[in-house]
C-alpha cells in the first residue's frame, strides 16, 4: 500500500486516477457532447475503446512502478447520463472490507462498553 500512497501524485498527473480512504484507485469520466453523439452511433464499442486505450496506459504505469501484478481493476460503472467510473484495488484483499469490518466491530465494542 505504501508504494500506491507515494505515487499517489504521480498516477494523479499521469492518469487523473485518486486514491481513496480505502486505498482504491478511481478515476471519473466525464462525456462530452460529442462522445454522446459517437456512443449512439457505435454504441458500448465506443466506450469500451476509450477506457480500454487508457486502462492500458494505467497498467504500463502500474507495471512501471512494480505493482501490476497486486492491482487489478474491479469496476467499471455508469454513474450517470455523463459519467462513468473506474476502480481498482489491490487483487489479493479487498480493503474497503477489511475497513468495513474494522469499523463495525468498533462500534460494536464502543456500545458494548457503554451498555
Amino acid at each position: 500500500m505504501n508504494i500506491i500512497f507515494k505515487n499517489k501524485q504521480l498516477l494523479y498527473i499521469n492518469h487523473n486516477l485518486k486514491l481513496d480512504w480505502v486505498y482504491r484507485l478511481y478515476k471519473t469520466y466525464t462525456l462530452s457532447d460529442d462522445d454522446l453523439e459517437e456512443i449512439k452511433v457505435y454504441g458500448g464499442r465506443y466506450i469500451n475503446n476509450l477506457i480500454e486505450k487508457d486502462k492500458i496506459k494505467i497498467e504500463n504505469t502500474l507495471l512501471d512502478l512494480g505493482i501490476a501484478e497486486l492491482v487489478a481493476l474491479i469496476e467499471l460503472e455508469k454513474l450517470n447520463d455523463r459519467q462513468i467510473g473506474l476502480a481498482f484495488r489491490y487483487k489479493y484483499f479487498d480493503t474497503a472490507k477489511i475497513a468495513s469490518i474494522l469499523l463495525w466491530s468498533s462500534i460494536t465494542i464502543l456500545f458494548s462498553a457503554i451498555f
